[in-house]
This record gives C-alpha cells, structure tokens and sequence, in this order.
C-alpha cells in the first residue's frame, strides 16, 4: 500500500491516540494492525517500526535508507530516537507519565512542506556542462566529451537522487546552462533580373517623377514620355556601387536606365484567343396583346425587335407566336451583325 504523506499524519494520530487513552499498552497491541498488513517491499507486512511516519518515509526513499529529515512530522531535536519523546515514552512506567507523552507524540506539529521550484530545464533540452558536482571532476569529464552541448534524460528527483541525468551521468542544477545554437552566417543574396534579354515589357502607367536626391536609380524627367509604350529589353546591366539591376529599352534611344518596379511583363494572347476578356450583357422580353406577340432583344443598348400575328382561322397559341417573334427578332440581329462584319 502507498503511504500518502496525509494518510500518514492520520494514522499516526489515530495510534498515538489510543496508545494515550491504554498508557499501559504497547503499539503492538492497537486492535487496528489487522487493518494495516499491507506494507514494506511486499506489500504483506505491518508499517516498519509500527510507525506510519516511519514506512513514509522508507517509501519515499525506495526502501533504500530510513532519512529521518522526511518524516512528515515535526519531531523534538529532528527524530524520535534516543532520549526523545519516543524513548522517553518507552521507557516509562507510570501510566499518567506514558498517556502524556503519547498525547504529545500524537499531537506532533506536521513539518512545512518544502516547496521546491519547477526544474530550470526539461526533457530534451540541451544544456552545456560549467561544472561537475556529482561523481568525476569536471576536469575528467572535459575529456572524453564528444561535443559542445549534453541532452537532459531525466529531472530531478527521480530514483537515483535530486539530480539531472543527462547522456547517462549526473549534474546537478547549478552544473547546466542552457545551450545556444550558433548563429548560422547568413549569405547575401545577390539581386536577380525579373527580365532577360528579348522580353516584351510596357513602362507603367501610374510612375511619377522622382527627386534626384534619392538614392539609387530613379524615374527621371523625360522617361515619363514612354509610360504605357511597349518596349524589348536590349541590354541587361548592373550598378557597381549598389548591385541594382538596370535595363536598356528598344523604344528608348537615350538609353535611360529601367529597373523591375518601373516595368510590367506583356504576356503574348495565342492568335485563337481575344487578346482581352470582355462581358456582353443581352436581354430577350416578350408582349403580347389581341393577336400580336412581339419578342425585343436587347444587345449592349441595342433593341432588335420581331413580331409574329395569329392568323384569324389559326387558333392562339402563346408559344407558338413567342418562337416566332423572336425568330425573326434574331434575323435582324444576324443582319445587323454581318453589316458590322463586312464594314470592318
């Protein structure tokens, strides 16, 4: 059974309790141990010492060593050994003697629990060794160290004690510092044309005239003659100063220095597409009244309308007269259209 440290005060004070109401007993005769075989590595014995301050604190060390400064409870002179309120007790006769110091043992203060701050480092975290508290000296350990930085394995505490177990050895907290990664040198990158030798390109429209005191290549007086033209790039060039890439234009015999900002490549349309998409918005109505159904269609403005009447010996028919109507509303757009055709 795990022992809590909460469960241990209770216990302890419930048997010191009633060893203070019996001051004749001993611990071994509390009628409640029937209730209690269920400590010690095994898990089949009695508390060690039938003491449950005592089995807390072997199991908090694992069963490896009995370290009184754990006990839960806050005993005279640091332990109940010796000539402590313990020996004191099991050395007395008197019942009034033994039901007073029982009553004392079991209403013992409960030691402050220390509070211990969060690990500075966490799994996986690589640190860099300054010192060595624990095992070979630092000097040794600089040896055979295969690189700058160690890996934590494990955080304190844990079975092998209050330290950090990194690349299976121990340091403690004050022995790490956390690894910073080198700086990785940043290359410079060299600038790269947006264009090539041959490309098609058109001066922006919306480029303004720019002060001469700025730095760099800018876009002067009398380069605004060309914004909107469409031009071929004829020479690629580089400014030494600064690496800022210029071109020459074939529509420029004054050869005025271009940069990417100041042009905008022209994609070339295949011969089988409109060169730029357009929108046409169309709209066909009918109305009818007596006899007679008219179809409007309605082109971008344009009206084209048809009209269908119902013979007096037919007899009305709203679908028949609506094809009609617009049949020959549609004639006369085609009309229209082959006329505009053979104008242009």
């Amino acid at each position: 059974m795990e022992l809590t440290r909460e469960e241990a005060i209770r216990l302890h004070r419930e048997l010191w309790g009633w060893l203070a109401e019996n001051p004749i007993k001993n611990k071994s005769a509390w009628p409640e141990w029937n209730k209690y075989v269920c400590f010690g590595k095994m898990g089949n014995e009695t508390p060690n010492s039938l003491c449950f301050g005592c089995e807390y604190v072997l199991q908090q060390t694992k069963f490896k060593k009995r370290d009184c400064q754990l006990c839960p409870l806050d005993w005279p002179n640091e332990n109940c050994k010796g000539n402590g309120l313990w020996g004191q007790w099991d050395n007395a006769t008197a019942p009034e003697k033994r039901s007073r110091l029982a009553a004392i043992i079991r209403d013992l203060p409960e030691k402050k629990k220390e509070v211990k701050p969060a690990p500075l480092f966490s799994i996986g975290d690589k640190v860099v060794p300054v010192s060595k508290s624990v095992g070979d000296s630092f000097e040794k350990w600089t040896k055979w160290r295969k690189r700058d930085y160690i890996t934590v394995d494990q955080l304190p505490p844990n079975e092998h004690g209050d330290f950090y177990i990194c690349n299976n050895d121990y340091f403690l907290e004050s022995d790490l510092r956390p690894y910073v990664e080198p700086k990785k040198k940043v290359e410079e990158v060299k600038p790269k044309s947006q264009f090539k030798v041959g490309d098609r390109v058109r001066v922006r429209a919306d480029l303004v005239i720019e002060s001469e005191e700025k730095s760099g290549i800018i876009f002067a007086k009398g380069m605004d003659l060309y914004k909107s033209k469409e031009a071929t790039i004829t020479e690629i060039k580089k400014v030494s100063s600064c690496d800022e890439i210029f071109y020459h234009l074939s529509i420029d015999p004054k050869n005025y220095s271009w940069t990417d900002r100041m042009l905008e490549p022209i994609k070339d349309t295949p011969v089988n597409q409109c060169p730029e998409p357009y929108k046409q918005t169309t709209s066909t109505s009918f109305k009818a009244s007596g006899n007679k159904t008219t179809c409007t269609i309605e082109i971008d403005g344009r009206k084209f309308k048809g009209c269908a009447k119902c013979d007096p010996k037919d007899e009305w028919d709203e679908k028949t007269g609506k094809n009609w109507a617009e049949l020959r509303a549609t004639r006369k757009v085609l009309d229209a259209v082959e006329k505009e055709l053979r104008r242009g």
